[in-house]
């Protein structure tokens, strides 16, 4: 059984590759296009990704939201697990112009990091600076239609004893400053398909569910502290409903 899982994990990543060498020259077409780009190098990532699933019965649950329109940019923050996150977003998420914030750490991962480069913003966490300079990036993205997406617990809660980790406030102030709406996006399952990110890879079944959209017209600096608890609160919800690991179970009456 160890062994079919290891051939399951070479078969899994030799398709990987495969369609990363595609990306590598896609994206090396599109960046010519700069901004405009964007919509070449993310249209390719859900080919990318979908493809990967198909031929490795790695299986995608995605719960759309209506009032979450494809034509409209907007703040998306997403609870974040695994790195197995970044393949269910890039399936998920039908917006075709948005701009990821990636830890820099990637940059120095062969071929991905030069993928990752092309349209992320990158942060080093420990820097301030650094910080600094994401935020003010996110934001021009944010002032030219383009959508942002952070996982606003900074880092991944690997261990998941709790739901969610405390969010950090960048991504309301991002929000806020630009007068985009925050949209919610819970995460479930990705962390099975490597658990605690070791070999060998196991298909899975991830789910993604988009709560409403979080209107911040009107808002200022000082209402990021109430924002930031709101969509807190509300992904906190959605995981104690539907992730199976938190979730209450039904009363029951005798």
């Amino acid at each position: 059984m160890l062994l079919l899982r290891y051939l399951y994990s070479i078969w899994s990543g030799l398709v990987f590759l495969a369609l990363l060498l595609v990306a590598v020259l896609v994206y090396s077409v599109a960046s010519v296009f700069g901004r405009r780009g964007f919509k070449y190098m993310l249209g390719y990532n859900k080919i990318w990704v979908n493809t990967w699933a198909a031929l490795t019965g790695v299986r995608f649950e995605i719960t759309d939201n209506p009032n979450v329109k494809k034509s409209e940019p907007y703040v998306f923050v997403v609870n974040h697990t695994s790195m197995g996150d970044a393949v269910l977003v890039n399936a998920a998420l039908k917006h075709n112009n948005f701009t990821p914030l990636a830890k820099a750490e990637i940059k120095k991962m062969p071929l991905m990091g030069y993928v990752f480069s092309k349209v992320s913003v990158f942060v080093q966490r420990d820097n301030p600076e650094s910080r600094r300079k994401s935020i003010e990036q996110m934001l021009d993205h944010a002032k030219h239609g383009i959508s942002v997406l952070i996982f606003p617990e900074g880092t991944r809660n690997k261990k998941m004893e709790q739901p969610l980790m405390p969010f950090h406030a960048g991504a309301f102030r991002i929000a806020i400053e630009t007068q985009l709406p925050i949209a919610p996006l819970i995460i479930i399952g990705a962390n099975d398909l490597m658990p605690n990110e070791k070999l060998p890879i196991r298909p899975c079944t991830m789910r993604a569910i988009f709560a409403n959209p979080i209107e911040t017209k009107g808002m200022t600096e000082a209402d990021v502290p109430a924002l930031q608890e709101k969509v807190y609160q509300i992904m906190l919800n959605l995981l104690l409903t539907h992730h199976p690991k938190f979730k209450q179970p039904a009363n029951t009456h005798s």
